[in-house]
């Protein structure tokens, strides 16, 4: 048995090589996208950020928050009964709104008739604002500490009071926790209330959109992804806290007919997931209002804010990454093996703190030292091939229904006619061609790792499942 500091950690296997990038239908399969009591649940490996706001301080102004948000909130609601090019044109979520909050998105935006339909355009998303609404009051009730900050727009642009006497109505049946003042507040005011922003004609309930107190970059008309990023870029940097006024960035544009929201969303979400990943780890940046984002993107943006990454270890190093939990059983178990090599030689560590041998805790820390720096090492490497873009922006409408029918044992999903673009590959996508390396793992996993960490400890008797089930 060789010293520690002699020997070197194993490499990690080959898989980790690949991308691991899924086909959206392989990972609902694989990472059973079921519902949890009529809720969407999240994808194995997805961190709930369903409250996150509770380490805010209280005192800490609305207006200087870092926050996630979706662009045409509900319209991941839209169905079958249209042209699929008009899906594709309509569509900019592909999460239902109790998991968009799970996630940490905290900005909503909802278009409305005035007969309360939510819609994008003129496509109608199959639910109402009161709907909506009442998903938002049931998150809270759960999560008094978290705020969320609701767009209501009036998507006819008429200058009727229709949508005026409809926000009305929902007002005085008081079932929602709303928040009208015509002023931002303070986190503490608004804990466990939803707040107005009014975008209708004659809106006198909530803080007006558009107004004196927002500054907002919605230039949503692009012909490429670069020429948009270029604009994004440009907002976010010039960005700065201040409790006078909420800053709105919209990463979703469309060029019809050539450019749907999808189009846009697969080039701008990995250029911004690269750019918070290699910006100031604390940096303001207002509200970032998207199309099609992934957890890892809404958990990037929440990470911005000091307080939440602070006492939230957000840079935890036994974190779990999503994109390697299913898409590649061997990277991910490379990284369990360190994690629990992190925590065996911390506890030899402790020991030889506790019987005094000066010499052996010298030669504990110094390899306690070398599998936390390759754990850290090894984890931003893997968090490179997590993707900003929602791996479900590519998968049907109705995909969650038929997640759920294949969770149970039943049919499985027939191909529905309404589809999003032809191409469901991103580009320098892997192909799951269910070879074991990206897809089901076949059979239990071989564990041999672990053993070798032992080998290599100075005095460190015991298999990898002796120090596994002790660590």
């Amino acid at each position: 048995v060789g010293s520690a500091s002699s020997r070197r950690l194993p490499r990690p296997p080959p898989a980790s090589a690949r991308a691991l990038l899924l086909g959206p239908r392989a990972l609902m399969c694989q990472q059973g996208a079921v519902r949890e009591n009529g809720e969407a649940s999240l994808i194995l490996g997805e961190r709930d950020l369903s409250g996150w706001m509770s380490a805010l301080p209280g005192e800490m102004p609305l207006a200087e928050v870092t926050l996630p948000g979706t662009h045409n909130s509900a319209s991941y609601v839209i169905r079958d009964g249209h042209y699929a090019a008009v899906v594709a044109a309509s569509r900019c979520q592909s999460r239902p709104l109790q998991t968009q909050l799970r996630l940490g998105v905290r900005f909503l935006d909802f278009r409305t008739r005035p007969c309360g339909t939510l819609c994008h355009g003129r496509v109608s998303c199959g639910l109402t604002l009161r709907g909506a609404l009442d998903i938002c009051a049931a998150f809270l009730r759960k999560n008094p500490s978290e705020v969320l900050v609701a767009r209501i727009k009036d998507e006819t642009g008429r200058a009727a009071r229709g949508v005026d006497d409809l926000v009305r109505d929902i007002v005085e049946s008081a079932d929602h926790p709303l928040y009208l003042q015509m002023r931002l507040p303070s986190i503490r005011e608004v804990r466990g209330r939803i707040v107005v922003l009014c975008d209708w004609a004659d809106g006198m309930l909530g803080m007006r959109w558009a107004g004196p107190s927002m500054r907002i970059q919605d230039e949503y008309w692009q012909s490429t992804g670069s020429k948009k990023w270029h604009v994004i870029r440009r907002h976010l940097e010039e960005a700065e806290p201040s409790p006078d006024f909420l800053q709105v960035h919209f990463t979703s544009a469309t060029h019809l007919p050539r450019k749907v929201p999808i189009s846009i969303a697969r080039s701008v979400n990995p250029k911004l997931a690269d750019y918070l990943r290699l910006g100031p780890c604390h940096r303001f940046l207002g509200v970032v209002c998207m199309d099609f984002p992934s957890a890892y993107l809404c958990e990037l943006i929440v990470r911005k804010n000091a307080a939440w990454t602070l006492s939230a270890s957000g840079m935890d190093p036994c974190r779990v990454v999503r994109a390697t939990r299913e898409g590649c059983p061997k990277v991910c178990e490379w990284l369990d093996d360190l994690q629990c090599e992190l925590k065996a030689s911390a506890t030899r560590a402790d020991v030889a703190l506790l019987v005094d041998n000066k010499e052996e805790l010298e030669e504990r820390v110094k390899w306690l030292s070398r599998v936390y720096l390759k754990l850290v090492v090894e984890h931003a490497y893997a968090e490179l091939s997590e993707s900003g873009l929602d791996d479900f922006a590519f998968a049907p409408p109705i995909a969650w229904e038929k997640a759920d029918e294949a969770q149970r044992g039943g049919p499985s999903p027939a191909k529905p006619k309404s589809v999003s673009p032809p191409s469901s590959r991103r580009k320098g996508q892997l192909r799951n061609d269910g070879d074991g390396d990206c897809g089901v793992e076949r059979g239990p996993p071989k564990r041999g790792l672990l053993a070798r960490f032992g080998a290599c400890l100075p005095g460190g008797g015991g298999s990898g499942a002796t120090e596994r089930n002790g660590g």
